[in-house]
């Protein structure tokens, strides 16, 4: 049974009458590991009702590129063949226009006994939660987010330290292996659902993408999507790169981080699945325990961050201490100011930083580290705060596969003080903010080594 703290009811309609449930996959585009899907399987198999699997990628998603629909596009294939051995029905609704999901989400509700769907703490799911919610059907919102669920730890934390002690407490009642129930009732063949599903074929995937009303100037990467290459991705890591991460995961000359963000952010591996095997892993403990740092403790931070802090993505979400410190060097002299159509094009006269943005724009990701400096930069170079924020949300979401995430919301506001506390001496324009220079960083870092990982991705 899922835990009854991962559910959240979104309306008061009861309904006695219905042909099928629905699970309505939004952010977990998996079978395994996944509290919503085995929800929505409790609820069929007590009603002794068929289950659909409703899998949608809409246009209307800020940011919906090519790049984006792609990585998910790639897997839908694998979902439908395990869903179909398993006896759920399954669809893939691909709308070419904005507004084409409501009718049908409209007409499904007249035959549908309840709906369960993936409860997501970033916009634009909540407000297609909250819209959906009108229906004239039970709907149901389930957290399969992280290893614990988000109500275990109430109310937003203030950073890592508090929020340790609270999943020391809590993760190994929770970090349990969990299986998927079994349907007692198989999706009938000749139950027609009313949605269309979209075929997808490896060859004809452009062709799909062309059809979408989104930004087709983003362009796919190499990195392929779906269950079956994340836990390639997670294998290779724990084979790899595990054994001496503590060490070097913020080397970004070096191939060591995991590679899974962007499978954890489209929900294609679980936290869960991924702890579990990195605990059970032969790598010594501390390289564990780093990794089950970031995984459980930070990752979970950000996603606390989202969910208990309505302005997660504007500068009115960060702490009192860090908005003094904007306020009193709000009209401090910029050494320069870039437009977004420079920040975009890596026009800055910081080669580092123009790198960063470069490995964005080339590879659909950045590493971890350098994205710390990327981001502090940009308070350098822009008129404000409020648009410091808003440029590196928005460029990291129109590029990277694992934007648009609590992670990258979290990252940028610790950018400006979030999650942090204050650093000795006043300087100009950040105040007591942690500074991080290019220049300090080089000292450190292997750049010509990161120059040609940022180059080699680009051939």
């Amino acid at each position: 049974m899922v835990a009854s703290e991962r559910l959240r009811p979104c309306n008061r309609v009861t309904k006695d009458l219905g042909a099928f449930v629905v699970y309505w996959m939004q952010s977990y585009r998996r079978l395994a590991c996944n509290h919503a899907l085995n929800h929505a399987i409790e609820i069929a198999n007590q009603r002794r009702l068929p289950l659909l699997i409703l899998e949608t990628l809409l246009p209307e998603e800020p940011w919906a590129c090519d790049r984006f629909h792609s990585f998910v596009i790639q897997g839908t294939s694998g979902r439908r063949a395990e869903s179909a051995a398993a006896g759920m029905g399954y669809v893939f609704f691909l709308p070419e226009r904005a507004g084409e999901l409501w009718p049908r989400l409209d007409d499904l509700a007249r035959n549908v006994a309840c709906i369960v769907t993936d409860d997501f703490p970033c916009q634009p799911i909540p407000g297609w939660i909250e819209r959906a919610s009108r229906l004239e059907v039970p709907l149901i919102a389930v957290d399969s987010n992280g290893v614990l669920p988000l109500a275990a730890i109430p109310g937003e934390q203030y950073a890592a330290f508090s929020m340790r002690g609270r999943v020391d407490r809590l993760r190994m009642d929770h970090l349990q292996p969990m299986r998927r129930p079994p349907v007692r009732v198989a999706w009938p063949s000749n139950l027609n659902p009313h949605v269309e599903h979209c075929e997808v074929q490896t060859d004809h995937v452009s062709v799909l993408l062309q059809r979408c009303d989104i930004d087709h100037d983003v362009v796919p990467v190499k990195l392929q999507g779906g269950e079956t290459a994340a836990r390639r991705c997670l294998r290779r890591f724990i084979a790899q790169r595990l054994d001496g991460y503590g060490e070097r995961r913020n080397d970004p000359a070096v191939e060591a981080t995991s590679g899974l963000s962007p499978y954890l952010h489209f929900g294609m591996i679980s936290a869960l699945e991924v702890a579990l095997a990195v605990r059970g892993a032969t790598a010594p403990a501390a390289d564990r325990e780093a990794f089950l740092e970031q995984l459980i403790v930070r990752r979970e931070l950000s996603f606390n961050f989202t969910r208990y802090n309505p302005h997660y993505a504007i500068t009115v979400g960060l702490p009192a201490w860090a908005a003094r410190a904007l306020a009193t060097h709000r009209r401090d002299p910029r050494p320069h100011l870039y437009s977004l159509e420079e920040l975009e094009r890596a026009a800055t006269g910081d080669v580092v930083w123009n790198l960063v943005q470069q490995e964005y724009v080339s590879h659909g990701e950045a590493h971890g580290y350098m994205r710390m400096l990327w981001g502090k930069s940009f308070l350098q170079w822009t008129p404000s705060p409020e648009v410091a924020l808003a440029r590196m949300i928005h460029l990291n979401n129109k590029y990277a596969l694992d934007g648009r995430d609590p992670n990258s919301y979290a990252g940028f506001a610790w950018c400006l003080g979030k999650h942090d506390r204050p650093f000795p001496g006043d300087r100009a324009i950040q105040g007591v903010i942690r500074p991080m220079s290019s220049r300090a960083l080089a000292k450190r870092v292997n750049l010509d080594a990161y120059r040609q990982r940022v180059l080699g991705h680009q051939t």
